[in-house]
């Protein structure tokens, strides 16, 4: 039944995950002191614990039978078999129930007999009667005076499988916040948790290796979690990348393990083969997952089906969908799940993305949706509490939907809570209200503290394949405003209502971190948030500064400007202290976090330069524009060759097409090359590399290369370095040699190839790889004021200059003749100073201008002084 979005939210009580149907059945009566409880047979084990924990904490006795009670509540739990319609009718409601046809649906009917109110849960099944408990817990939980409203509600999940999947690389979560998010996961109606880190050695890498006693019994326990929660735990097996499939011997330790983890209380398993290394088997892989499944899964008899994802697991990229994965599918029993994570391994996920491969491979089998968010073991720096835009309502043609958390356990359950409440009602999925419901479910203390600080840093920006951009806004309640500073600034208009309501905001956020540091309750998310809140909490006293400049910049008060100016870069730049460990590889690594990505970071930035500008102090900068004549593309003639590709399609000649969304250079080795041959010497003067960070490239940025050589040669083999890219974090590198060379050969040799990477590991992408026989000069890099010292006694002093600076000092902004200039720095000097200069016939504002080799003058900036 297709239902309007809104149909399905009690007017009276706030319930999440939406239920189907809800009838406001009109009065109201009260609960009394102590509750009757009628449990009929075969409820879930957790079924009756979770309603009495609620009862206990609201402060009400109960008592429990399989009987009713005159003058008192009844809570009545039954499945549809076990219904005693004359007992519901008799004492509790006379009403009519729509026949319950769905797994896991419930029917909850709230009524009063003598103004005491009387509870029935009938639930299609087991699950059904929890699901109906945890929705009355809800309801309990909001009831004011113990006056109950009188409402029923028909409800079933649209999504069979739902559930999290702790699937990335990186440091596992701990056994503590793992055994928490069962018990969350529970309350949020979701029923599967997946075991799977890649990280943890029993799974994947020493998967032959038994459990030892203190990780078995730890295992033990989420299993009896599980069912404490009403919440399978699959414990799954990763053997691909070590396994022969085709000896008994592995297979025998294969049984040998599983047979460890059901001993332990594990009930349900899954078989995984992705992200393995080299020319996967498809078939192999299914008849290996058929065996485990006949010989072991349906040989015990009360193990749920297997689950498993093959090395394709994406449209965009792995083995042949029809080599592979369609033999692989075919050939699996029909009940052994398939996980796809969709269109790419980060994708927007529809009902189109679910069936396009299925038709590709001919096949009728619905797959299950491994969703790749809010993991970040790919952009270590980012915490993603983002709203869900991405997700399609008219998603009916999967069975489970299983998301991939974040290494942070506890700020995961924003995502788990919105992707749980989309998963039960797809239908009537609103992402604003389920996204701001998600901070009370986390930290009911301190919800809309974490929502200020959430919606501020959750940008994510990604290639989605055929599904379009992997995208998460953030900042949006901010961007009319900003948009409207900019825009006044430029044009000279009074910007003064549009700042002064960013300010309130800015001031907010740095409030909401005080609040979330004070407040917050969870200890463990308090741990996991640390340094994104302090980088968080620097960048709002950044942009509170900035506003103060555009005050004091108005106000003719350059001085302050200047210092706010300052400060706020300080601030910024103080953002890179801010740190987060995570597991590379198996190292301990740490990252600067990143917040404020897309909106509030670049507001600083660009409104430093704007007020500066309009205050006169500085100039405008103009991009000098060019025709570059790239000598390095394949319709000239040219080849490119690497020591190796992540795939046929991603190869060295993608490079040289002249077309940056032509395609990339991929390649999983450690420290690959790429060797462009121009066919005979050519002078390079200029180079240029594009990394997927690129607009038109349409990846994370996390992914650009980070270090790299360039290297020349005249006979391909002896070849010398002319150029070293370090710590990189450039969508491009657009690099002037300092001396240029001739050479046939130009090699690019990958050093780091992402900028999460360590010691060469990590995936290289390039987009293209540009060489130039001209050069195309662009900016020198500007002085910043904070890097000018002025001394009364007319000494100034420029800090943080390289090798090929020469600096000059000007009178004015627009003056043609300098006042001093300085020699070209050399290596190993990092400032320049000038002495007497007479600063008295200066207007108390020195002009600074840096010009590096073979580049432009730098923007023409100012730093203001007195004579105190």
């Amino acid at each position: 039944m297709m239902k309007h979005k809104n149909e399905a939210l009690s007017k009276q009580y706030s319930i999440f995950p939406v239920p189907q149907e809800v009838n406001e059945l009109g009065g109201e009566t009260r609960l009394t002191d102590r509750i009757h409880i009628i449990a009929q047979e075969g409820l879930k084990e957790a079924t009756l614990p979770t309603l009495q924990e609620l009862l206990i904490q609201l402060g009400y006795k109960f008592t429990v039978s399989d009987t009713f009670e005159d003058h008192v509540t009844n809570i009545y739990l039954t499945t549809q078999g076990m219904l005693n319609d004359t007992l519901l009718k008799t004492h509790l409601y006379a009403g009519t129930l729509e026949a319950l046809s769905h797994k896991e649906g419930y029917s909850l009917i709230v009524h009063g007999v003598s103004s005491i109110s009387q509870i029935a849960i009938i639930g299609h099944d087991a699950d059904g009667v929890h699901y109906g408990v945890v929705t009355l817990n809800q309801i309990l939980s909001q009831v004011p005076n113990r006056t109950v409203h009188h409402m029923s509600i028909t409800d079933y999940p649209e999504i069979l499988y739902r559930g999290y999947i702790e699937g990335f690389y990186g440091y596992p979560w701990s056994h503590e916040d793992r055994i928490d998010l069962m018990k969350f996961g529970g309350a949020q109606k979701l029923n599967t948790y997946i075991y799977a880190p890649k990280d943890d050695p029993y799974h994947r890498k020493s998967w032959r290796d038994l459990y030892p006693a203190g990780k078995a019994q730890e295992i033990a326990e989420l299993a009896a979690a599980g069912h404490r929660n009403n919440l399978n735990f699959v414990w799954t097996i990763h053997p691909g990348d070590s396994i022969d499939l085709a000896l008994e011997e592995d297979f025998q330790s294969c049984i040998i393990k599983l047979e460890q983890l059901y001993s332990l209380g594990v009930r349900q398993f899954g078989v995984l083969f992705d992200d393995l290394v080299g020319i996967p088997n498809g078939p192999q892989q299914a008849e290996f997952i058929n065996r485990i499944d006949t010989e072991f899964i349906k040989s015990k008899g009360d193990i749920r089906p297997l689950l498993t994802v093959g090395t394709r697991y994406c449209e965009a990229w792995g083995p042949s969908m029809t080599e592979y994965l369609k033999p692989f599918v075919e050939i699996l029993h029909d009940d052994v799940e398939v996980m796809w994570t969709g269109a790419a391994t980060m994708s927007n996920i529809s009902r189109e993305q679910y069936d396009s491969p299925k038709r590709t491979i001919g096949s009728d089998k619905n797959l299950s949706v491994w969703w790749n968010y809010p993991v970040n073991d790919y952009c270590d720096n980012k915490i993603l509490m983002g709203k869900i835009e991405n997700v399609s309502s008219d998603l009916d043609n999967v069975n489970g939907f299983f998301s991939n958390p974040m290494n942070q356990a506890q700020a995961s359950k924003q995502a788990l809570f919105c992707i749980a409440d989309h998963n039960w009602n797809t239908d009537a999925f609103n992402c604003d209200l389920s996204f701001s419901a998600s901070f009370k479910a986390l930290a009911p203390e301190v919800a809309e503290d974490l929502e200020i600080f959430a919606s501020n840093s959750c940008y994510l920006l990604d290639d989605g394949g055929v599904s379009g951009d992997f995208l998460f806004d953030e900042s949006w309640m901010l961007k009319d405003d900003i948009r409207a500073v900019k825009e006044g600034m430029v044009q000279g208009a009074d910007v003064s209502m549009a700042a002064n309501r960013l300010l309130a905001q800015f001031n907010r956020m740095e409030g909401a971190v005080d609040n979330i540091r004070a407040k917050c309750l969870n200890a463990n998310l308090l741990e996991e948030l640390a340094p994104f809140l302090e980088a968080f909490h620097r960048m709002a006293r950044a942009a509170q500064q900035v506003v103060h400049a555009i005050i004091s910049m108005h106000t003719g008060n350059l001085q302050a400007m200047e210092t706010q100016h300052e400060s706020a870069l300080a601030l910024l730049s103080s953002m890179e202290e801010c740190k987060v460990n995570r597991l590379k590889e198996g190292v301990p690594t740490d990252f600067t976090v990143d917040v404020g990505t897309h909106v509030i970071k670049p507001f600083i930035t660009d409104m430093v330069v704007l007020t500066a500008v309009a205050a006169g102090t500085e100039q405008m900068k103009v991009q000098p524009t060019y025709d570059m004549k790239n000598i390095a593309l394949s319709s000239l003639g040219v080849t490119a060759i690497a020591s190796s590709s992540a795939n046929d399609s991603e190869i060295a000649e993608k490079v040289i097409t002249g077309a940056i969304a032509g395609g990339k250079w991929c390649s999983t080795e450690l420290r690959p090359h790429l060797t462009i041959d121009l066919q005979h010497p050519q002078t390079i003067k200029q180079y240029r590399i594009i990394n997927c960070g690129h607009p038109e490239a349409r990846e994370t940025p996390f992914w650009n290369t980070r270090q790299a050589q360039i290297l020349a040669s005249n006979d391909g083999k002896n070849f010398t370095m002319i150029d070293e890219i370090l710590d990189n974090k450039e969508h491009t590198i657009n690099r002037i040699l300092l001396q240029e060379v001739t050479a046939r050969y130009i090699r690019l040799q990958i050093i780091e190839p992402a900028q999460i990477s360590i010691d060469g590991s990590g995936h290289t992408r390039i987009y293209a790889f540009e060489l130039f026989d001209e050069r195309y000069p662009e900016l020198s890099d500007k002085v910043l004021s904070s890097d000018v010292q002025i001394e009364p006694s007319g000494i100034i002093t420029i800090q943080h200059v390289k090798e090929g600076d020469v600096v000059s000092l000007y009178p004015s902004l627009t003056a043609d003749t300098p006042l001093a200039t300085s020699e070209e720095v050399t290596v190993g000097s990092t400032s320049v100073k000038f002495e007497g200069v007479s600063l008295t016939t200066l207007d108390y504002r020195v002009f600074v201008e840096r010009t590096t080799r073979n580049h432009l003058p730098s923007v023409r900036t100012s730093k203001g002084y007195t004579m105190n």
